[in-house]
């Protein structure tokens, strides 16, 4: 039996053009590891893309 993964999708603000998509990245990274509070299903943050759509 396979394990699950969550794929969150967010529509980031404007202000975002001015910082590259791995500084986003980063901070989104360290904000979902470091910051939230821990959510008890959630093993472990593997990654964070940024990307244009």
């Amino acid at each position: 039996m396979g394990g699950k993964r969550a794929v969150i999708v967010a529509e980031l603000v404007g202000e975002s053009r001015e910082k590259s998509n791995d500084v986003i990245a980063t901070e989104l990274f360290v904000w979902f590891t470091d910051e939230v509070l821990a959510v008890p299903w959630v093993k472990e943050v593997k990654k964070v893309v940024v990307q244009k759509f």
